[in-house]
């Protein structure tokens, strides 16, 4: 490909890309190096991928692997790139996997600190592209939803056809917790795929959404010298697994929900779970963390944004000293194990419901880090079991009010 626009692969079923090689050496008007959407049983294999600008997306995929590539970042001018540069950046995802690739740099290392680009593996679905929407419920029966003050658009991709990973959740009032994919819409009311198993009323707070990724497995990927590792970033996340993957002064791995409810916006995360992970950061440049996030635009809290994160047998190696960046992803700038909420302006009252519920973290190690365990307001009933440093070391927790002027920080810790 050279210098060329981006290449777009769009609306393909049953589709093998095996053993080929795209190579950019830059980019006309600083595009992806290649779009692949829309698309189900994609076979993404062997391949090369070596560019300067964007990334490779692959958007809107269903059913699909990609396995065992090379991707290759060329970071010789990074001072002057203007251009934004990501390594793999997947959509909208359903039922696909992600494992045994690399991803590295050439002429590095990546130095520039305050670029806030560099994640290697990005799940960022509402990138432009908003499909959200929030309310409370005015009636519902067994399969079906209604909200009389509000109008859902469940059409964000198609004048015709619900996608298959469009969904709605109960974040808060009778019946939380419970998620559903929408099948139907009309006159203000949603039908669901299978009966709800405590009906909602009109106390119940919804969300919905296209998931950004559902059902995704990111498994024994090498990532190496890239500033961020695996980001899902600002996207509603169910039933994902990141699993055995390594990380060499790369970053770590990053889990943030969003709220904004002005823009009816709410990102929630169910189920995901992070196991087996290697994250090294020994130059000084990048942090060693695991960090799962709550961060909102406002003062007051809509539902509980993440449920269900588990987070086991995972390793992190801290630069000696810690690194801790002032970026604008100041969370994901600090070494550790992070379990928290995060508010974007001055004011807020910590609501009743919590907004990060149940977060597991067991049998992982956290070396040479000042604070292993990092968790604050907004989480809930947080499980500690079994990790180390001991939960007897003067390093191993630090609990603090991240909601200023709140009552305290985590709530109901659990520490075996």
């Amino acid at each position: 490909m050279k210098v060329s626009n981006q290449l777009f692969l769009t609306s393909n079923k049953n589709m093998v890309i095996e053993d080929s090689e795209f190579s950019q050496t830059s980019s006309r008007g600083q595009p992806n190096i290649f779009l692949v959407s829309h698309s189900s049983g994609l076979i993404f294999r062997n391949n090369i991928i070596a560019s300067k600008d964007g990334s490779a997306e692959f958007a809107h995929v269903s059913d699909s692997v990609i396995e065992n590539n090379h991707f290759i970042r060329d970071v010789a001018d990074q001072a002057h790139q203007e251009a934004i540069a990501h390594r793999l950046v997947i959509a909208f995802a359903h039922r696909t996997s992600i494992f045994n690739n690399r991803f590295d740099v050439v002429n590095g290392p990546v130095t520039a600190t305050n670029r806030n680009d560099g994640e290697t593996i990005l799940a960022e679905a509402s990138a432009g592209n908003n499909t959200e929407n929030l309310g409370t419920a005015t009636g519902a029966t067994a399969t079906t939803l209604t909200d009389s003050g509000n109008t859902i658009n469940v059409l964000p991709f198609s004048a015709t056809e619900i996608v298959e990973n469009y969904g709605v959740s109960i974040v808060e009032g009778k019946g939380m917790g419970q998620s559903r994919r929408v099948i139907q819409y009309s006159g203000k009311t949603l039908t669901i795929d299978r009966a709800w198993d405590v009906v909602p009323d009109a106390t119940s707070k919804y969300v919905t959404f296209v998931w950004g990724l559902e059902r995704v497995l990111i498994k024994g990927n090498q990532l190496f010298n890239n500033p961020r590792g695996i980001w899902l970033y600002q996207t509603a996340l169910r039933d994902v697994e990141v699993i055995g993957n390594s990380m060499m002064n790369g970053g770590g791995i990053y889990l943030r929900s969003w709220l904004k409810a002005a823009d009816k916006q709410f990102d929630i995360i169910r189920n995901v779970r992070i196991s087996g992970n290697s994250v090294t950061n020994n130059d000084g440049l990048w942090a060693s963390h695991v960090s799962v996030h709550f961060i909102t635009a406002d003062t007051q809290f809509f539902g509980t944004a993440i449920l269900g994160v588990e987070v086991r047998d995972n390793t992190l190696q801290a630069n000696r000293p810690n690194v801790s960046l002032n970026s604008n992803e100041e969370y994901a700038g600090t070494e550790g194990f992070l379990n928290m909420m995060r508010i974007e302006r001055n004011g807020g009252v910590m609501s009743s419901f919590p907004l990060v519920l149940g977060s597991i973290f067991q049998s992982n190690q956290c070396a040479d880090c000042e604070h292993a365990f990092k968790l604050g307001t907004g989480a809930d009933g947080t499980s500690l079991i079994d990790n180390s440093p001991h939960s007897s070391a003067s390093n191993f927790l630090q609990d603090s009010e991240t909601l200023y002027g709140s009552s305290g920080g985590a709530t109901r810790t659990v520490v075996e």
